[in-house]
This record gives structure tokens, C-alpha cells and sequence, in this order.
């Protein structure tokens, strides 16, 4: 457990975990850490980091990793080998690196249709 995961600022966020990247979202765009890629999106921002801190190994295809945004407890992360889905290319480091870096979806509703909202990105169905 991380008890204290990085976000993109000291101001509240709800966070969630995939694909070998962190998205974010919140009200406030304030003092964000420059390592996170920050949009506003429907009167909030959201925000996504492509290069999230994992345990050693430090392997995002090992690691589930699970933020705990109801009790703000931090990030749970277990070892547990998974595909990293929709990922159209990966780093040096083996983390995702999508075509673009700009998130563009919290909901399923934020895309057009016959898409939903993986991680930020709007993908096929």
C-alpha cells in the first residue's frame, strides 16, 4: 500500500489506474505537477500521468494497482501479470505511450458513439 500516491496537486482527485497509466480528475487545475498532462473537460480537469510509480519490479504489466479514492487511504497494488489492453505502443520502459497524450474522457459519455472511455481514451467498442 501507498499511503500517499502521487496526484497531480495537493487538491482533491479521483483517480483510477490502467493500461500502464494514472487519469485523474478534479475541479482544480492548480501548482500541478509537471509530470501530469492536465485538460479541462466538462467544468472539471482531468489529468493523466503516463509514467506511474510501481513497487519493484517496477514492471506495469506485474502490478494491478487500485486507488482508494472513498476513505483516502492511498494505492493498493498487488502482483498479478496483466495485458495492458488497448496500449497502441510502449516506452523504453515499458509503459504505454499512446499516439496522444491528452486525456479526453472520465465516462463512456464523454465519446462519440460506438466508442467508450478507456483510461482517459476514447477507443472502439
Amino acid at each position: 500500500m501507498e499511503r500517499w500516491p502521487d496526484r497531480p496537486s495537493a487538491d482533491e482527485w479521483e483517480c483510477i489506474e490502467g493500461d500502464g497509466r494514472v487519469l485523474c480528475r478534479g475541479r482544480y487545475n492548480r501548482g500541478v505537477d509537471p509530470r501530469w498532462r492536465c485538460v479541462p473537460l466538462g467544468g472539471q480537469f482531468l489529468c493523466v500521468d503516463f509514467d506511474p510509480d510501481y513497487p519493484a519490479p517496477e514492471d506495469p504489466t506485474v502490478w494491478n494497482c487500485v486507488y482508494d479514492d472513498s476513505t483516502k487511504r492511498g494505492r493498493f497494488c498487488s502482483l498479478e501479470r496483466r495485458p495492458l489492453g488497448r496500449c497502441p505502443g510502449l516506452s523504453a520502459a515499458g509503459r504505454c505511450w499512446p499516439f496522444d497524450p491528452t486525456p479526453g474522457c472520465w465516462f463512456d459519455g464523454d465519446c462519440p458513439a460506438g466508442r467508450v472511455c478507456r483510461v482517459g481514451k476514447c477507443v472502439v467498442r
